[in-house]
């Protein structure tokens, strides 16, 4: 809820669809979570017990109620709609762009960890066996969301959907890491959740500061500024080679331990992964040479 008034009120000029969208999806997300919470208490009842809250207690009972594959596919359908996953997705790239740089932080920093908790909490925690079936198809939309994130970010104009969607890549990037279901990239995931919150918190200021100074977020019109703002160059240089994930940076340990994970139970489907570092490495190099050392295209 106060996001939606921030986005709303210190948005960008189509700030009202994409602070309605938001909400729309959230309270959607919300509702299905709430749902899924009360009938996993009332399954849990017996005769003799009421229904209850408690995660020890449910971890017994949870797999094994009459209702639990429903129940989390519900959990996992609020989730994936709050972290996102690929393709519940839709509400991104606008909310993103049109919200204030705070705003922005505040979204891709904080609010799509949301998801990440309640598919370890939840999803792992109460019903592993029944995630474990179901962990083919997961992997398989995580994989889509990385790749579809990916070049979705290298057709874009404007550096600030660029990083929407780079985010949204690194965010099922991380699902991958969960959905193998392998307690190595498990690690690897938690690891990534913070490193992404890091390194998307950062781009996202350099984006705030770059629109605040240029009052355009359009690539092509903003070529050679590393000669105007030499500092802010390098800073954004920095954080551009985490995001891909060079050895060295606070990304490489978390990505490294995802794809040792997924090598342990595809060395095929792991090749073929490795191909989203490429693919990561060319949109935010490309972003960073056309912005900071490129002659600027005319309007």
């Amino acid at each position: 809820i106060p996001l939606y008034f921030i986005i709303h009120i210190w948005g960008g000029p189509k700030s009202h669809e994409a602070s309605i969208k938001f909400l729309v999806y959230m309270i959607a997300g919300s509702a299905l979570m709430v749902a899924a919470v009360l009938a996993l208490f009332f399954a849990s009842a017996t005769e003799n017990n009421p229904g209850t809250f408690n995660i020890d207690l449910l971890q017994k009972v949870a797999s094994t109620t009459p209702y639990a594959p429903w129940i989390l596919a519900i959990f996992l359908l609020a989730f994936a709609v709050k972290t996102p996953l690929f393709p519940f997705h839709a509400w991104l790239p606008d909310t993103y762009c049109q919200a204030s740089t705070p705003g922005t932080i505040l979204l891709a920093g904080i609010l799509s960890k949301a998801g990440i908790y309640g598919i370890l909490r939840i999803g792992i925690g109460l019903f592993p066996s029944l995630l474990m079936e179901w962990s083919h198809f997961l992997l398989g939309f995580a994989i889509a969301g990385v790749f579809y994130g990916g070049l979705a970010a290298w057709a874009q104009k404007d550096f600030k959907r660029l990083i929407a969607y780079s985010s949204f890549s690194h965010v099922n990037f991380i699902l991958v890491g969960l959905f193998v279901m392998n307690p190595l990239a498990e690690t690897g995931a938690l690891l990534q959740s913070i490193n992404h919150a890091l390194t998307i918190t950062a781009l996202f200021l350099v984006a705030g500061w770059l629109e605040e100074r240029l009052h355009s977020t359009i690539i092509s019109t903003q070529g050679g500024l590393a000669s105007h703002f030499p500092l802010l160059c390098w800073l954004t240089l920095f954080f551009v080679l985490a995001s891909v994930a060079l050895p060295g940076t606070n990304n490489f340990v978390g990505e490294l331990l995802i794809f040792l994970g997924l090598f342990a139970r595809n060395a095929w489907l792991t090749a073929f992964f490795s191909l989203s570092i490429v693919l990561s490495a060319i949109y935010m190099l490309r972003w960073t040479q056309k912005s900071y050392f490129e002659t600027p295209s005319p309007l």
